[in-house]
Formats: structure tokens, C-alpha cells, sequence
């Protein structure tokens, strides 16, 4: 009888390992995406989703959750027993539409959903993904998808990613399979634009004006330091403006305070230190609760400096010129009153100098 049911107990176990061996998947790192969002006309800012967009193999993954369902006009449902997901796009008018998005606007006011980290997700290629458009009914007694009223999503080999049961799809199979009459277009200084709107084109959402602005900030950057390419100097600028916006510091102040303190260089280390793009006191950073090892990378070494700006701006009423001389006095030196404002003013003259090179370049 031991003999029995441990041949069934073998039995159940080899089959279990072996369809997980079937369906095992990739685990894989989805980039957050920094750029802006654009979805029908409005900015939908990443950090303020429950679960952000993402970069994987150079495509843009959007989730299949119900938020960004609600921003984008459509409703998902996963069957993971027959590895199905299913899109079903609404039937809304363009007021209904605008009720149902309000709310997440009105309620998202610069609070941070998410960590701007990238995504550790399983890349599940065994996903078949089934679009529905608005008023199609699905129906279970359909002889075939076709007859459904479905349209299988050709994903071209890319993967449907899972993170924390949330199923992220590829944007670019969604627009070209059509179902929806969605379009959409890219550009590396602004970001994406979505249109759910088959009769307005993505590209009538594109920002001409700050594509060139952030271009222009991106090639600036680069003339201070050198080594970095086009891509390492546009990340720093998203990273700017993004921390600047969630702790109250225009982006362009932590630009000059970057410029003054390391040129751009976010591996520099001071013999006081110091480290990193904005040139963080690892003490502080710790209070912080920040490693020295995370200031040497550029997206916490921003967010702290950026949160350091933020409280002395609070703390001064707003005062640009005492908060920037508190970066480099402390709080309590500047509130002592014992300090100047060299300091605030070789950052200021920093501050013109990229105005004056954005100016000049056409970029604004």
C-alpha cells in the first residue's frame, strides 16, 4: 500500500515538474519608462500608476490593469487555465469616456505609485492574446475565434510579460493588429503618444516645442561631460525633471546644481565625502536612507538631491537663493545666518548659462 501511493505521489510530482518545464519562462527585467505618456491628449505621469509602463526588447509594454484600462478604453481578463488573455475594448462616447478618466487624474496630484525601478517579470511566450473590439460579444459557443468575434493579436515573438499578476502587453502588436483603431508614435526626447481615437492621429498629440527643449538640455549635459552619450545625458534629464516635479525643485535648478557640483559625472567622489551627480554627503544620504553604493547611480543620487532641495525650499518660504546656499551650508548654517551666497550665486549663473545655451542653440 506504501509502495502504492508512493508510486501515485511520484507519479503526481512528475507531472507537475514536467508542465512546469513545459510552460517555464523567462525571468526578465522590464525598464520603467521615464518619458512622457501621452494618451488622448493627456499627460499620464508613470510614477503616479499603480503599475507603470515598461521598456522590454526596445518595445513599450503597457499593463492590462484596471487603471490604465480605464486611460486607454478598454478591459482585460486573463485566463490562465487556458493561457488566454482577453482585451475587450468599451463601448463609451467620448463623455463617457471623459467620466471615466477624471477620477484618476484628479486623484493622482504628483503622488508617487510606484519606485521608477525596472520590473522583475516572467516573459511568458505560451500567452495568446485575443482582442475584442467595443460591443463584440464573446461567447464560449463560437465554433472558431473568427466566429467570436475575436482577433488574435499577432505578437511577432514577443513575449507577454507577468509581474505580481499583473500581464503587461506589447503596445506596437495591439496598434498594428487594428481592432481597436489605436495609433501611436515615439520620439526619443518626448516619449509616446496614444490615440484610442481612430479619427485623431497619435502624432496631433507630439510636442514639438518641449522635444526640442529636453533635446537641447540632453545636448548640454553633454558639453560639460563628454563621455556620456545621448541616451546617458536624455536619462539624466528625465531623471531631473521627473524628481523635480515629485519634490517641488524646477528641473533646471538641479540641473545647475549638478553642473557645479560634478560636471555631469556621476561617478564622482570629493575628498570631503562627497559622491555622485550632485555630489551627496554619504552621511546624509544614509539618514536618508540611501547607500553610498545607490548615490553613485544616477536616479538615486537625483531623487536624494532632489528631496534635500525640496525641504529647503520648504523651509525657506520658497526663497530660491537661500535654499540652493543651504546645499552647500546645511539648513542650520543658512537659518544661523552664518554663510554667504557665493555658492547660490555660481549655481544661479549656471542656471543662465542653460538658458542661454538653449536660447542660442534654437532649442527654445
Amino acid at each position: 500500500m506504501i509502495k502504492k501511493s508512493l508510486s501515485v505521489w511520484l507519479s503526481v510530482m512528475v507531472l507537475v515538474f514536467s508542465s512546469i518545464s513545459i510552460y517555464a519562462d523567462d525571468v526578465v527585467r522590464g525598464s520603467y519608462f521615464l518619458k512622457n505618456i501621452v494618451i488622448d491628449g493627456k499627460n499620464a505621469a508613470n510614477y503616479e500608476l499603480e503599475n507603470p509602463f515598461l521598456i522590454y526588447h526596445d518595445r513599450l509594454y503597457i499593463p492590462t490593469d484596471e487603471q490604465t484600462g480605464k486611460l486607454m478604453g478598454f478591459e482585460a481578463e486573463m485566463d490562465y487555465g487556458k493561457r488566454i488573455l482577453k482585451i475587450h475594448g468599451t463601448d463609451r462616447s467620448a463623455a463617457e469616456n471623459a467620466a471615466q478618466i477624471a477620477p484618476i487624474y484628479d486623484t493622482q496630484n504628483g503622488t508617487v505609485k510606484n519606485n521608477l525601478e525596472s520590473v522583475t517579470a516572467a516573459a511568458r511566450y505560451d500567452i495568446e492574446i485575443l482582442a475584442y473590439a467595443a460591443g463584440t460579444q464573446d461567447t464560449e459557443r463560437a465554433a472558431s475565434v473568427a466566429d467570436s468575434g475575436a482577433k488574435t493579436v499577432d505578437l511577432g515573438g514577443l513575449p507577454v510579460l507577468e509581474a505580481d499578476h499583473t500581464v503587461y502587453i506589447p503596445l506596437s502588436a495591439v496598434v498594428s493588429g487594428g481592432v481597436f483603431g489605436w495609433s501611436a508614435c515615439y520620439d526619443a526626447c518626448f516619449g509616446v503618444c496614444i490615440s484610442t481615437d481612430p479619427d485623431i492621429a497619435a502624432g496631433s498629440f507630439y510636442d514639438a516645442a518641449q522635444a526640442d527643449r529636453v533635446r537641447g538640455l540632453a545636448s548640454y549635459i553633454m558639453t560639460q561631460n563628454k563621455s556620456l552619450t545621448m541616451a546617458e545625458a536624455l536619462g539624466m534629464v528625465y531623471y531631473f525633471e521627473t524628481y523635480g516635479k515629485i519634490n517641488g525643485v524646477e528641473p533646471q535648478l538641479l540641473m545647475a546644481v549638478a553642473n557645479c557640483e560634478s560636471m555631469y559625472d556621476p561617478h564622482a567622489v570629493s575628498s570631503s565625502g562627497c559622491v555622485g551627480l550632485m555630489q551627496i554627503k554619504v552621511s546624509t544620504g544614509n539618514s536618508y536612507g540611501f547607500t553610498e553604493e545607490q548615490l553613485l547611480e544616477v536616479k538615486p543620487n537625483i531623487e536624494m538631491g532632489s528631496i534635500y532641495l525640496g525641504e529647503a525650499l520648504q523651509a525657506f518660504g520658497g526663497d530660491t537663493v537661500r535654499a540652493v546656499s543651504s546645499y552647500n551650508w546645511g539648513i542650520w548654517g543658512v537659518k544661523s545666518g552664518s554663510y554667504n551666497t557665493r555658492y547660490a550665486e555660481k549655481v544661479l549663473s549656471k542656471y543662465d548659462a542653460i538658458d542661454s545655451y538653449l536660447r542660442d542653440g534654437g532649442y527654445i
